[in-house]
């Protein structure tokens, strides 16, 4: 990647920044995302773009916090999006899959960090339309997580324990997430003799998941789920 491109794309959201110019910073955004394609070779580099993709979308992130533009968050969100399909189309994750799994967690957790950074500042319950944004990313990493066991599980039949591992990380994922996104409302003062109907709420979420995985080992006959 030639380094004059992403040094002319960054300038203009600094100077964004500077003269609090919001088309100017979506304006340099758009350049700094498709920089990549404009600057590729035609040859896989997975180290250098999901590289390059994390420290931007950090960058980005950070930005919107400073300045409180939300629709970085929403511009950077897509062009992650985007730029995951377009790589499992093209069919170079075969080749790549640790660094491309690496990738898609750092993703998840950099906007697990601002959904929760926006919950607990603004003392919002789950939906909204930033928690809304995280479900979906929850759906697309989960789910790829969860894929990912199930070809596992089909190209080495023998090894159930990383299948199940995999599968199970996937409903894992979606329950830590109701549970942290929401650590306020569910850590309410008990009441006198018994818990408090927040703290049943949480209570009945990790009875939903402890059948769920339950269901999940009898089906598989596999004993490991059961470890989560």
């Amino acid at each position: 990647m030639e380094t004059p491109y992403p040094i002319l794309e960054h300038k203009d959201v600094v100077l964004a920044v500077r003269h609090e110019a919001l088309v100017i910073g979506i304006l340099g955004i758009v350049g700094g995302y498709t920089t990549p394609l404009l600057v590729s070779s035609g040859e896989p580099s997975p180290w250098i773009l999901f590289g390059y993709l994390t420290v931007l979308t950090v960058g980005v992130l950070g930005v919107a916090a400073y300045c409180k533009w939300p629709s970085f968050n929403y511009s950077s969100f897509i062009a992650n999006q985007l730029y995951i399909c377009l790589w499992f189309i093209s069919g170079d994750y075969d080749e790549y899959l640790g660094i491309t799994m690496v990738f898609l967690i750092i993703i998840f957790g950099l906007y697990l960090g601002v959904a929760s950074v926006y919950r607990v500042r603004d003392k919002t319950f789950l939906f909204n339309h930033q928690t809304a944004l995280m479900i979906f990313t929850l759906c697309i990493t989960g789910g790829i997580i969860y894929l990912y066991g199930r070809f596992v599980e089909k190209v080495k039949p023998i090894d159930k324990t990383a299948a199940a591992f995999f599968k199970g990380i996937g409903l894992v994922e979606i329950f830590v997430f109701i549970t942290i996104q929401n650590s306020h409302f569910f850590s309410q003062k008990d009441y006198d003799l018994f818990l408090s109907p927040e703290q049943l709420s949480l209570s009945g979420l990790w009875m939903i998941y402890a059948i769920l995985l339950f269901i999940f080992g009898i089906k598989e006959r596999n004993p490991y789920p059961f470890l989560y």
